[in-house]
């Protein structure tokens, strides 16, 4: 089930129904699945819950925190195109793209002008930025919320909704990111992360096809493993 088909289902779910709310159950590919399967889910820690409440239906998704795949060369050449247009930088064809992705306004950054978060990511850009084979990137899906962060930071709009849609179905707490290899492997992480561990990653490239260490360690299970959510945003 694509993102398009989702909204569809629910505004049709939303529409007035005087009967007790049906649970539907979304795997992280947003299909169907059934109660069973979604409770095995939670068993995980690479795993955690959003729920979309409306008139007649709430909808339960099993969002996979960390996730690696590969997409192809052609798609990988579309957001290097993009993101070196909107940029005004190359994105040399070698490097691994970093992307610290902003979907909206969320608790995380529902406060006023906040220029310490830049302090804290510091540290992270001098390192990054040491690193000549990786371009790294901040992009916002929707504007809302990109102020709270200070001004030091430059964004990018997502303004094709390509990485977006190839990474980032639904709006994730508290941001998401993903690393880009040569190949088109990707390393996704969705939901609240340190940007600490992209460095982690970073230090062994092969980290972005195999299982790394602070993975294995549970380090990244700071998203809420419960978050209520009233709509989605297109």
């Amino acid at each position: 089930m694509n993102r398009q088909w989702l909204i569809f289902v629910m505004c049709l779910f939303s529409l007035p129904v005087f009967s007790q709310q049906k649970h539907v159950y979304l795997n992280d590919d947003l299909e169907y699945i059934s109660a069973k399967k979604f409770n095995d889910y939670r068993k995980s820690n690479n795993h955690y819950i959003l729920t979309y409440e409306l008139d007649s239906v709430v909808m339960h998704v099993q969002v996979q925190r960390v996730k690696r795949g590969k997409i192809t060369l052609e798609q990988l050449a579309v957001i290097r195109t993009e993101l070196s247009g909107f940029s005004g930088q190359s994105v040399p064809e070698k490097n691994i793209i970093v992307v610290n992705y902003h979907h909206g306004k969320d608790p995380c950054n529902d406060s006023p002008e906040d220029s310490s978060y830049y302090a804290l990511i510091k540290d992270y850009l001098k390192k990054i930025q040491k690193k000549k084979d990786v371009s790294q990137f901040f992009v916002y899906n929707e504007r809302d919320g990109i102020k709270d962060y200070g001004k030091k930071i430059s964004w990018l709009e997502d303004k094709n909704k390509t990485l977006r849609d190839l990474f980032f179905p639904l709006q994730y707490p508290c941001g998401s990111f993903v690393l880009i290899d040569a190949e088109g492997n990707y390393y996704v992480q969705k939901g609240e992360y340190s940007n600490y561990y992209i460095l982690d990653i970073l230090r062994d490239k092969s980290n972005i096809i195999n299982e790394s260490s602070h993975i294995k360690k549970g380090e990244t299970n700071r998203t809420p493993r419960r978050v209520e959510v009233r709509a989605i945003r297109q």
